[in-house]
């Protein structure tokens, strides 16, 4: 674990000289909010203790063929997270983008006094080889960008990502791991989608359940429905992007005037403003299929939000928001029937998917489970018995997945709190908030 100083010369770098103030609101944010967990106490580890213990680390980078957001990492000690941290909380970042998460995983090993060397194996929580599945969109998607030397640029870019994904696809994380320590542990990659099941079902103390992952995109998938039973976990069906939900609800956040993969709770928290709407709902739906045969595809074709957005400004003939937090009546309307819509879809899946799988617990993981309204419908249909919502559920959870994925799922404690970060004692907060003065 980073000691005071480093986390103090951290946030320094981070806030300049005369921003002070914020290194105590770290210490005490990482204390009440971390998205993962004080360690139980486990005490120090002796050089014996280590080599009769497994360890492994996962980790979630955010670079090159692993995603742009949500860096983090989890220390496993024989199957069991025993430590774990986004990297945001050290680099003061939200959602840490396009970053290695190299204060995370040095956290992890700090937590055991660990070398790299130690760990037994590590897992990625995505298997790059799969991207092969939808290579034609991705060349597709190219030859779609204007001009011939953006299309050449755009097919050079495909190109070589395919090919680093099938030969090389974990040499970028090694080689950044080698600047830790060496040698490198075993790497091993698990592919997006399973790991943010593995991360919901898991650890949700159901013996069998309806598993459902939605998010924006993972190697070629959009949305998964699994079965989870003591076995672990079966794919049942497979929205391949772009049909996805996730970045349905992107465009419109983007036409809200938000950042993408940043403001979609900021729509899900504006749609209670807004009120049925006939002639939004009618384009909306003109242009999407909602419920389990759902297709948003005519808006999310294109990787990103700027495709969509366009059709939207076509549509309605109005131009995207170019001030967030100030909305007229409509815009709050469209927020309301976006909401309305991701709604209306999800139950619809989850309620075909536990009369075919003939089970009625619920788990859910991926970053469109972080819409808690969207949650609370999945919880009130009168399909579903029980749900175990990832706290996690965005990409920084699935380092945990990740983890958990090769395990029975009995073998894996009920999750009943997300306390697995770093720890401070009150007086070391009381001394920090007095050194620097806050109030």
């Amino acid at each position: 674990m980073l000691d005071r100083v480093e986390i103090r010369e951290n946030a320094d770098r981070q806030c300049g000289d005369d921003e002070h103030d914020c290194v105590a609101d770290d210490l005490l944010t990482q204390q009440i909010v971390s998205v993962v967990l004080p360690s139980p106490g486990l005490g120090y580890d002796t050089p014996l203790s280590r080599a009769m213990t497994d360890y492994q680390l996962a980790f979630k980078p955010a670079i090159g063929l692993y995603g742009q957001h949500d860096p983090s990492a989890v220390l496993f000690d024989d199957g069991t997270p025993v430590f774990g941290v986004e990297e945001e909380r050290y680099t003061r970042e939200k959602h840490a983008t396009d970053t290695f998460p190299e204060h995370a995983i040095r956290a992890c090993l700090d937590h055991r006094n660990l070398t790299l060397s130690d760990l037994d194996r590590i897992f990625l929580p995505y298997e790059p080889q799969l991207r092969g599945k939808i290579a034609s969109h991705y060349v597709s998607d190219a030859i779609r960008a204007p001009g011939v030397g953006r299309k050449l640029s755009a097919l050079e870019e495909t190109l070589v990502t395919q090919v680093r994904s099938r030969f090389v696809p974990t040499r970028q994380i090694e080689n950044r791991l080698e600047s830790i320590g060496s040698p490198v542990p075993p790497v091993e990659t698990i592919s997006h989608h399973r790991c943010h099941a593995a991360s919901a079902f898991h650890p949700s103390g159901f013996d069998e359940g309806v598993v459902l992952t939605l998010d924006a995109k993972g190697e070629y998938d959009s949305t998964v429905v699994w079965r989870g039973d003591e076995d672990g976990l079966t794919r049942a069906y497979t929205y391949e992007h772009p049909n996805s939900l996730g970045l349905f609800f992107a465009v419109v956040t983007e036409y809200l005037g938000y950042r993408m993969f940043n403001g979609e709770g900021k729509v899900m928290g504006l749609a209670p403003y807004g009120e049925d709407n006939p002639e939004i709902e009618s384009v909306l739906r003109d242009l999407i299929d909602t419920g389990t045969d759902y297709d948003v595809t005519d808006l999310t074709k294109r990787w990103g939000t700027g495709h969509g957005v366009e059709i939207l400004e076509g549509e309605f003939g109005r131009p995207r928001n170019e001030t967030p937090g100030d909305f007229d009546q409509w815009e709050k309307d469209l927020a309301h029937t976006a909401q309305k819509l991701l709604e209306e879809t999800v139950v619809d899946i989850a309620e075909t998917a536990v009369d075919q799988l003939n089970t009625a617990n619920v788990a859910l993981a991926g970053g469109v489970a972080l819409n808690c309204k969207l949650n609370k419908c999945v919880r009130e249909s009168p399909h579903v018995d029980d749900v175990f919502v990832q706290p996690v559920a965005n990409d920084a959870g699935l380092a945990l997945g990740a983890g958990w994925a090769g395990q029975p799922p009995s073998a894996v404690d009920r999750q009943t709190d997300v306390y697995l970060g770093p720890e401070y004692e009150t007086e070391e907060i009381r001394s920090t908030l007095e050194t620097h003065a806050a109030r």
